[in-house]
């Protein structure tokens, strides 16, 4: 490194370009390899005039000094030299006050460093040495009180990086540092007071490192009658120093802080607080509850800990005095004036009742953060206040000792809920918000952006947990505050201010979260109704009509339904969804949603309210950015309509008002969704994103409308609106079935529109589903066979509903799914392929090419993308036999044996193979089979073994063959096995369905007369599995059985399966002695 031009090589490494920057850098690197790199680093620091090359120097000296092993010899003469060249350094630059901040600091963590490494074994004078640059001036002080500062960092703090050496080594250091801690907080002090440094920031420094050492050392060395008074000067005198910025008054709170939650014995601790008039000191600083000159947040923070640590002290004490016992006279006469427990009761005692006041002071300040600092103090205030209520003896003509005992100790003895009522006080005052905010709320557009905001916020709700606290303990007094403000504020309510009824509000509504039971009180009820004859709706603030609204939504089955129609007609009017504010409209479609859905039978009266007030929201609602709702807001609002149109009118079914309303809706979905189709001026995925939106909204009107499983379509006529809507927009969903977005809305409305129109809704579907399935990937391929699976369920079960009707929709469903299995098959197999593919692409070149799927994310993250390959393999595969499973399950099996699909029956078979073995050779990627996959499986096997005989078509013996190799040599063995090593566990749920599955899969072969499989099981499988001969025995007899009862309907031997299931998972457990 001869003749390097340092100064050179940092400035080109930091701001240079090009090759010249990535030779600077090497060069950088390189010095700090190099073994001599400390002496580079005391060169460039010492030589330089450059600060970058400076610190680089110091970066380079300190890199040594962390990599020698603490507590050892190595490099000893490297530290000594390091050590006085520094000291040295000090005392000749420090003096003149000319170096930098930055370059103190970074010094003064060399100097730390040092001090770690040879005190006290080489340097027992370090700290001689360290104080003694008190003697330079500030400048001096400075230095001395950031190495201070680095050492606790270095030496005190816990870190999971260090080693246990170095563990070891921190604790002989500040073992040694124990009987020289009485000089360096008088150093400390004596500097931080002094003149010319008390009230500046190198104060605030001196503070803060004794604030940082206050935990670990004497609590007399800080508690005294030279430290502890200057402390509180410094705090009391807060007002005089807060403007300058110096940080001295905030320090000063740190060390009151560090004091009142020092470890200690609790008998210590409260004599130790009492003693130093802690409390009464704090009381006596001026704090103002309307402004913030940001010292209100730490005396909070410090209240909040004395609080804290009295109530654990009074809480030592109470568990002491064995209040359970319910005995007063017992009780008492523990705490006789002369007891150390009456002394440790009594002083705690008295310092809770002298702090409450400051912690109600803080609940009320105007800011919320700062409230929100004793919010922690008050939740576990709460808890003792819940604990307290514990004590009221079973027997009421039994004296509650807790009564007792604070009736003949007023003074001082500590009761919490006599506290409750100006605890209720403060948090209503805390929870009304100031007249502005609402301004800057809603003029906010990411709240989390806004500090201000955010923090109010986070502090309001935090102040309403602790009042549904308040609830859960004692629900008929805070019922009784609630009843005492409404009745305080002007009458009728909407006339009374924004911020006191709003809050109002928010605590009623509050209290229904504190459970059900105490909804029953006869006061509750009585308020709703008072609350909703008050005619709120009227008031013209958003935030009040919103928790409001929200209140009658939560409470909606107890308010009068003639009040609850004035609110919904509220909803829809200017008060609500037609209100210039964007964020009251959105809110007022959700809460809408959640009264109809709430009173779901009495939805058809509240049409009224409402009739001709939607059409205009929808019409003018289109997709664009000025759209007066937001598409999830157009959701809420058009699932409250479809519950109010499928909501039975008086006659039973909906009268014509409602299918009128409806059929208009739908028309004006449908024709902005054909105005989509003809934007032809935009980008195509933009238009079928768009039109995905109105699909959302097609589906969301379907709510609450049904067609009843198996029975004629209902004739109120919504099926024949929706159906005809459906054949309106299939042809325009064809030209979306490439786009994603609009693919994955259009499964989602027609998932809803089976719901509604039956089985009728085949035919759309054989027509649009196909292109559905072409298009889809590993991402959406689920969700066309979902709609698949559900027609299955809702359709495919003929045999347990004889009549004509339902074999009607069970042909037309076969007829439906014959078209459609072997599309679904193959894509599914398509896609897996793909998937293999990838993943024998990763494994081969460490690189992953997503070209299976729509790429909508760059995810260059390769471990990710391992990840995510094995994930969807498993998914597709349990998608598969999933699938399977459905059409076994609900009798359309004889599809996967029709002529169109016999040939794919390998590929089947492979499936089930795959689902049963599990899959991949490496373990730690791949996606092990879990029951989850494995039960559809054995089903879908089962149910195959039934209709092998029956299928009335020829099967080749090709494939008889792989149908019995399957059974015998996979699915057999693999299900028994898993029946006897212990690798389930036949006593969990989940693992009797599967067993239970086995039994169904077994039960199955024997119905189909295939005795080699049976004898293959007695004679071979079981015994090597070490069944015993009597087990062996009672299995071959159930099959027996079974095979007798086997009736030649499906339907009939449901039961006979059910009770074979059900023997044989008895078996199982027998077997395993559970």
């Amino acid at each position: 490194m001869e003749g390097l031009d340092i100064d050179a090589v940092v400035r080109e490494a930091s701001s240079g370009v090009g090759d010249s920057k990535v030779q600077a850098t090497q060069i950088i690197d390189q010095l700090r390899l190099e073994p001599e790199r400390w002496s580079y680093g005391m060169k460039f620091f010492f030589e330089s005039s450059e600060p970058m090359v400076r610190i680089f120097g110091l970066n380079l000296v300190r890199d040594f000094l962390m990599k020698v092993p603490v507590g050892t010899s190595e490099s000893v003469q490297e530290r000594q030299y390091i050590r006085e060249t520094f000291l040295s350094y000090i005392k000749q630059t420090y003096e003149a006050c000319t170096e930098e901040v930055y370059i103190v600091n970074n010094v003064a963590n060399v100097m730390a460093l040092v001090i770690k490494h040879d005190f006290p074994e080489v340097w027992p004078i370090a700290f001689d040495d360290l104080l003694s640059f008190g003697a330079l001036g500030s400048a001096g002080v400075t230095v001395a009180v950031r190495v201070l500062a680095e050492l606790d960092f270095e030496v005190v703090m816990f870190s999971e990086s260090r080693t246990p050496d170095e563990i070891r080594h921190n604790s002989i250091v500040k073992d040694a540092m124990r009987p020289l801690m009485g000089t360096i907080v008088q150093f400390l002090t004596n500097s931080a007071f002094s003149e010319g440094i008390v009230g500046g920031q190198l104060s605030a420094l001196c503070l803060n490192t004794l604030s940082e050492l206050i935990g670990w050392v004497d609590i007399t060395l800080t508690v005294n009658d030279q430290v502890l008074p200057q402390i509180y000067e410094a705090v009391l005198n807060c007002h005089d120093c807060a403007s300058d910025e110096s940080g001295h008054a905030e320090a000063a709170c740190l060390c009151l802080l560090e004091i009142a939650k020092k470890g200690m014995d609790p008998v210590d601790k409260v004599k130790l607080l009492s003693s130093v008039d802690l409390v009464e000191t704090l009381a006596r600083i001026p704090f103002s509850k309307d402004t913030s000159n940001g010292l209100e947040e730490d005396l909070a923070a410090v209240v909040d800990v004395l609080f804290l640590e009295l109530l654990g002290c009074w809480q030592v004490f109470e568990s002491h005095m064995n209040l359970k016992a319910n005995n007063a006279d017992q009780v008492i006469a523990q705490i006789q004036p002369l007891s150390e427990l009456r002394e440790v009761g009594q002083l705690a005692g008295q310092q809770i009742k002298l702090v409450m006041p400051l912690i109600m002071k803080i609940l009320t300040h105007s800011e919320g953060r700062v409230a929100a600092t004793v919010v922690p103090s008050l939740n576990k205030f709460i808890q003792h206040m819940k604990q307290q209520a514990k004590y009221q003896p079973q027997n009421p003509d039994t004296a509650n000792p807790l009564s007792v005992v604070a009736s003949n100790y007023q003074d001082w003895f500590f009761v919490a809920s006599d506290h409750l009522n100006e605890l209720l006080a403060g948090i209503f005052q805390q929870l009304q918000y100031s007249e502005d905010f609402y301004e800057l709320y809603s003029s906010t557009e990411d709240i989390e952006d806004d500090e201000d905001v955010a923090a109010e916020m986070e502090a309001k709700s935090q102040v309403r947990k602790l009042f549904v606290n308040c609830c859960r303990v004692y629900p008929a007094v805070c019922l009784e505050m609630i009843q005492s403000v409404f009745s305080s504020l002007p009458q009728p309510l909407y006339t009374a201010p924004f911020p006191v009824l709003e809050a109002s509000l928010r605590m009623f509504h509050s209290f229904g979260e504190c459970g059900p039971r105490n909804l029953k009180q006869e006061l509750f009820p009585n308020l709703v109704a008072a609350i909703h004859s008050s005619e709120v709706y009227r008031h013209q603030h958003p935030l009040v009509l919103m928790i409001y609204y929200d209140m009658t939504q939560r409470y909606a089955t107890l308010v009068p339904l003639d009040m609850v129609q004035n609110v919904v007609a509220s909803l829809v009017s200017t008060q609500g969804l037609r209100s210039s504010d964007a964020q009251l409209r959105s809110r007022s479609a959700y809460f809408l949603r959640k009264i109809v859905e709430t009173l779901r039978n009495d939805a058809g009266c509240l049409l009224a309210s409402t009739v001709g007030s939607f059409s205009d929201l929808i019409l003018t609602n289109t997709s664009t950015d000025d759209a007066p709702l937001t598409e999830q807001a157009e959701m809420h609002l058009l699932e409250a309509v479809g519950l109010m149109t499928s909501a039975p009118s008086a006659h039973g079914k909906p009268s014509q008002e409602q299918l009128s309303l409806l059929k208009n809706m739908l028309d004006i979905l449908i024709a902005q969704l054909v105005e989509v189709t003809q934007l032809t001026e935009f980008d195509p995925e933009f238009i079928a994103e768009i039109a995905g939106r109105k699909l959302s909204s097609i589906a969301a009107l379907s709510k609450g409308h049904s067609c009843p499983k198996n029975s004629a379509a209902p004739s109120d006529g919504s099926a024949e609106l929706f159906y005809n809507a459906t054949l309106s927009i299939v042809p325009m969903l064809h030209a979306f079935s490439p786009f994603k977005p609009a693919r994955s809305k259009a499964i989602m409305c027609l998932h809803r529109i089976i719901q509604c129109v039956g089985i009728r809704a085949t035919a759309p579907l054989a027509e649009l589903l196909p292109s559905f399935i072409r298009h889809a990937d590993v991402t959406d391929i689920e969700q066309p066979i979902q709609v698949l699976n559900q027609l299955m369920a809702e359709y495919g079960t003929a045999d347990t509903d004889p009549s004509e009707f339902a074999q009607e929709n069970l042909n037309a469903l076969m007829e439906f799914l014959d078209g459609l299995c072997g599309l679904v098959l193959d894509r599914l197999g398509v896609v897996y392929n793909q998937i293999m593919e990838a993943i024998e692409e990763q494994k081969a070149t460490g690189s992953v090419t997503n070209n299976w799927q729509e790429d909508d994310d760059d995810d260059s993250n390769e471990g990710g993308a391992q990840s995510s390959l094995q994930t969807e393999k498993a998914s597709i595969q349990k998608l598969y036999v999933t699938f399977l499973q459905h059409i076994a399950v609900y009798g359309c099996h004889p599809i996967l044996l029709s002529e169109a699909n016999i040939n794919r029956l390998p590929d089947i078979f492979g499936a089930i193979t795959a689902a049963l073995q599990g899959a991949g050779e490496d373990s730690q990627a791949a996606v092990a089979a879990t029951l989850s996959v494995k039960r559809p499986a054995l089903i879908s096997l089962a149910n195959l073994t039934m209709a092998w005989l029956a299928a009335g078509v020829t099967i080749s013996l090709e494939v008889t063959g792989l149908l019995v190799s399957l059974l015998c040599d996979v699915a057999i063995p693999l299900s028994f096995r898993a029946c006897s090593d212990g690798s389930i566990d036949v006593t969990d749920a989940v693992s009797q369905g599967y067993l239970g599955d086995i039994g169904h899969l077994v039960w199955a072969m024997a119905t189909v007369k295939n005795k080699d499989t049976v004898m293959f099981l007695q004679e071979s499988l079981l015994p090597s599995l070490g069944w015993p001969a009597e087990g062996i025995d009672e299995l071959m007899a159930m099959l027996a059985a079974a095979d007798k009862s086997t009736s030649p309907s499906h339907s009939g031997n449901t039961r006979v399966l059910s009770n074979f299931k059900d023997a044989f998972k008895a078996l199982i457990r027998k077997l395993h002695g559970s």
